[in-house]
């Protein structure tokens, strides 16, 4: 008997032991990392998150990481005023391209009239071809208008383009304040040595006729380069490409304008680039609006471009199915096409 108590003593033991680790089993997994992060690490994390997206235009996303973080701390008035910054960021940028395109779009306007001008003085008795010359110079004055608003606008935050903006204004209607404007955007001679010498030299080199092959060291000074250079100071990517390619179609170009050619080629397909992806993400987010802005800037930069003019006629057409439709579906319910 002694051996058989002994046994069930044993027995019991195990059993206990057996029944002391069976909570240990199903103790739930260790906490994720998140999971273990207290609300303030929680906003701290969002928060350089949110940064990182903002200093990569990336501002949709920067928003939406800074209203979670306000969600976690309601009360962090830091945390709203930066919001309200990368808000104000934002509208900026989205005023800067609409005024580019204003300033490309007019561009082209202002290269038709001289155009019409002429066909209406070949047939003064063309009577819808003299009120389409009438329309587009009216529109000119308008857009004039807009571009002082540009010049205005830009004039701390992005001087070359309101230089840009002034400029073509200027040439479409003359107006005192623009032109004082303009003036205090214009650089200012260089006080160093040899900068009288250079100005003159590069005004002697716009007013020299242009050789058929200017010499490799005199390259940058032809009245071509500098027309180039010109361009691409107020932005116009697209004007200085299609010269600098006129000017190697026609055997006139050099090493250096070459160059100048693939770069400013490079840096286009880059800027519409991005602004194709930030278009493509406000599409994704059912921000239809927003997002045909963005292309249409894109267009407006490249006009040449497939991919912009596709999808800025594909939102408009999903803009003008939804208001055909007249219903509260929101884009991201089913209203909007594949990109």
């Amino acid at each position: 008997m002694t051996l058989l108590r002994l046994i069930l003593v044993l027995v019991s033991v195990q059993l206990a032991g057996g029944c002391a680790l069976l909570p240990e089993r199903l103790q739930a997994p260790p906490a994720t990392a998140n999971q273990t992060l207290d609300p303030d690490a929680q906003v701290k994390r969002l928060l350089g998150q949110a940064r990182a997206l903002r200093y990569s235009g990336r501002y949709a996303e920067a928003l939406l990481r800074m209203d979670r973080a306000i969600a976690l701390r309601p009360g962090n008035e830091g945390l709203k005023e930066e919001r309200v910054q990368t808000r104000a960021s934002w509208e900026r940028l989205q005023q800067e391209l609409d005024d580019r395109e204003l300033l490309l779009r007019t561009e082209y306007e202002a290269q038709r009239l001289p155009l019409l001008r002429q066909r209406v003085r070949a047939a003064p008795d063309d009577e819808p071809l003299r009120g389409e010359m009438e329309r587009l110079d009216d529109l000119l004055q308008a857009q004039a208008d807009a571009l002082s608003g540009c010049g205005r606008r830009q004039a701390d935050s992005n001087p070359v383009l309101a230089r840009g903006c002034l400029e073509l204004a200027l040439q479409l209607r003359g107006s005192a304040s623009d032109q004082s404007l303009l003036a205090d955007l214009r650089p200012k001679p260089s006080a160093a040595p040899g900068g009288a010498a250079a100005a003159k030299a590069s005004a002697n080199a716009m007013e020299a006729p242009e050789a058929p092959a200017a010499p490799a060291e005199n390259a940058g000074n032809s009245p071509a380069m500098i027309k180039a250079h010109a361009l691409l100071s107020t932005g116009n990517l697209f004007g200085a490409i299609r010269l600098l390619e006129s000017l190697h179609q026609q055997q006139r170009g050099s090493e250096q304008s070459r160059r100048l050619l693939q770069r400013t080629r490079s840096r286009l397909d880059q800027d519409t680039g991005r602004l194709l992806a930030t278009g493509d993400e406000l599409y994704q987010q059912g921000q239809v609006k927003e997002a045909l802005a963005v292309w249409q800037a894109a267009l407006g930069m490249d006009p040449l471009n497939a991919d912009a003019r596709r999808k800025s006629e594909r939102a408009l057409r999903v803009l003008s199915n939804m208001q055909a439709l007249q219903g509260n579906r929101g884009p991201d319910k089913g209203g909007r096409d594949r990109i």
